[in-house]
């Protein structure tokens, strides 16, 4: 499971043409292995079925990009370590490692097994003039299948309920099935936009409010 991190805003102005906040997520995994006394050579496959980039770094080193089933030199007595970071929007992917001896006898130095990634764009959010009484307003989430986005926000109550600027006068909210408690947030598919209603009682302030929300979208 990957996960990737932005902030968006909710605001309660005139319509203003706001920002959109791309997140990717790509699934990653590293092993690490000791050449010992006769290790020399190492190659990675990606099964055919996956896809994933790969890299390999010898220990105090820096990460140098690693062909999938070409053999690379290593010195003996090193620790390497190899990264893979998934590309298939649709399969998940095993990435098998294994060295080889001068004689040429191979053993498996490690597997890794990476999830789809997942992309999706958030949109800030621009509500307009709120009158009093409820409405519904749209957080605009598109993207690939297969992820879910997850808003929290300081602004929230323990119920889930958002008060827009802290005020306890204007309320949002979606359904209560994109409603979590554990933690307190907001949940979409990575594809779907978000609906909510938006509650504004008579006692609410005229004037400006927003809000923070952090997205975080998680490749399931």
């Amino acid at each position: 499971m990957s996960t990737m991190f932005r902030t968006i805003i909710i605001l309660a102005v005139p319509c203003t043409a706001l920002a959109s906040a791309d997140l990717d997520s790509y699934d990653k995994a590293t092993i690490d292995y000791n050449t010992g006394s006769s290790y020399r050579q190492l190659a990675c496959n990606v099964d055919p079925s996956g896809s994933a980039t790969l890299e390999y770094m010898q220990a105090g080193g820096k990460f140098i990009p690693l062909a999938p089933d070409t053999r690379v030199w290593t010195e003996i007595w090193w620790t390497y370590y190899v990264s893979a970071m998934s590309t298939s929007t649709t399969t998940a992917s095993t990435i098998t490692c294994r060295r080889f001896d001068s004689l040429g006898a191979v053993t498996i130095a490690g597997t890794m097994h990476l999830q789809p990634s997942c992309a999706s764009t958030v949109n800030d959010s621009a509500m307009g003039n709120l009158n009093t009484g409820t409405s519904e307003h749209h957080i605009g989430v598109s993207g690939t299948s297969g992820g879910t986005v997850r808003f929290t926000g300081p602004d929230m109550d323990s119920s889930g309920v958002l008060h827009l600027g802290g005020s306890a006068d204007v309320l949002v909210q979606p359904d209560a099935n994109h409603i979590s408690t554990s933690p307190v947030s907001w949940t979409t598919p990575s594809d779907s936009t978000l609906n909510t209603h938006v509650t504004v009682n008579t006692k609410a302030k005229a004037g400006p409010l927003s809000s923070v929300l952090t997205a975080t979208l998680t490749c399931q």
